[in-house]
């Protein structure tokens, strides 16, 4: 925020001299116009562009830097440290910025995090910051925060800040549902047009539980996922199974068959064993992600035991995970070569310890590979 005197002192000549007096010859009237311009803030922001694009090359010079640090929220009160850190940003490489990010989050500095980020011209710094999941989190945290303060026209201005994203437009429709607003930006929103203008629909209609309209306005903002994730609110799991397989986590082959098969139940019809051919043959893969896939379709299809099998086969400390949180002990120790009924755990580890040793002589990462699962069970991993 910037001070009450500083402010006070800037209002007491008006703007328009203060942008003349940028390109005064005297050095200490330049430096006392750009300090109070920069106390003023946003609404000097107008003058100043018309100076940046100005003839005097002293005058575009200071109104340009007021005009960068204005929009940065960088304020004569600001952290000196965060100013620091903000100027070594616009000047780092792109694999540094991630790290200054991270050191302005922990001088909570968010509207510097959120406008640098708005401004970041490089598709990779942009990818590494979003990748870290915190430009989702940084908006509705500063809001809480300015809400626990009484500031509600600053939580509105973080939110507001957001990527326009599913997440973000859905975090301000909430604002306004608790404010009240929601209904009169709803009435605002449907004047909107193009997909932007439908993506704000549809957060508002989502915040409102009007699951009709949303999915409406999630099919014209092009967002195929949350029409379908509306459509199984509705009461209809088709479109849902049956999304593009890349936002599944089954791998294509099996997913599209059990895509197929769970639609195919869904609809009432029995699915007979040749139906479950593909996937029981999956299981066996030497690909195994395939076979991952497989395996979990046969699960969600209520046929568990050729799954169960692969997963004892291949990935005993799954299987052992598996047996164990259905509380099946007996199937769990048995995974592991323990007798169920009386299972030998002291000779089992022995054993096991006596082979590592024996190993020495062989090469170090084919030895754990060996070992890996079974002594993480051990060790209760």
């Amino acid at each position: 925020m910037i001070s009450t005197a500083a402010a006070a002192e800037a209002s007491a000549k008006p703007v328009d001299e203060w942008i003349r007096d940028l390109a005064d010859p005297k050095f200490r009237t330049r430096e006392e116009a750009s300090r109070n311009l920069w106390s003023i803030g946003e609404s000097a922001l107008a003058p100043l562009n018309q100076a940046a694009a100005g003839e005097d090359p002293e005058q575009a010079f200071r109104a340009r830097e007021l005009i960068r640090k204005i929009q940065l929220f960088i304020t004569p009160d600001t952290d000196a440290e965060v100013i620091g850190i903000v100027e070594k940003y616009e000047k780092a490489l792109e694999n540094e910025k991630l790290d200054l990010i991270h050191q302005l989050q922990q001088k909570r500095a968010w509207r510097q995090i959120l406008k640098l980020y708005a401004s970041e011209t490089s598709a990779r710094a942009r990818s590494q910051i979003q990748g870290q999941g915190l430009i989702d989190r940084i908006p509705v945290t500063a809001a809480r925060e300015a809400l626990k303060k009484g500031d509600i026209a600053g939580a509105r201005e973080f939110l507001e800040m957001a990527p326009a994203t599913p997440s973000g437009l859905l975090s301000l429709a909430e604002f306004h549902r608790t404010q009240g607003s929601l209904e009169k930006e709803l009435q605002r929103a449907k004047t909107l047009e193009g997909k932007q203008g439908a993506a704000w629909r549809l957060a508002l209609y989502r915040a409102s539980g009007n699951l009709e309209a949303a999915k409406v306005a999630a099919d014209e903002a092009g967002e195929p996922a949350i029409s379908a994730a509306m459509s199984v609110l509705l009461g209809d799991p088709l479109p849902w199974i049956r999304r593009d397989p890349q936002e599944n986590s089954l791998r294509q082959g099996p997913r599209v068959t059990y895509a197929d098969l769970a639609a195919k139940r869904w609809q009432g019809s029995t699915l007979r064993p040749s139906d479950l051919e593909p996937l029981l043959k999956a299981t066996n893969s030497r690909n195994r992600s395939e076979r991952t896939g497989a395996v979990t379709a046969l699960l969600l299809l209520g046929d568990p035991v050729p799954a169960e099998k692969a997963i004892t086969r291949y990935v005993p400390l799954e299987a052992f995970s598996y047996f164990e949180t259905l509380e099946r002990v007996p199937e769990s120790l048995a995974t592991f070569g323990l007798d169920p009924a009386k299972p030998d755990y002291e000779g089992w580890v022995r054993e096991r310890m006596d082979k590592l040793t024996a190993s020495l002589g062989a090469d170090e990462e084919d030895r754990m590979e060996e070992y890996d699962q079974e002594l993480d069970s051990c060790m209760g991993e």
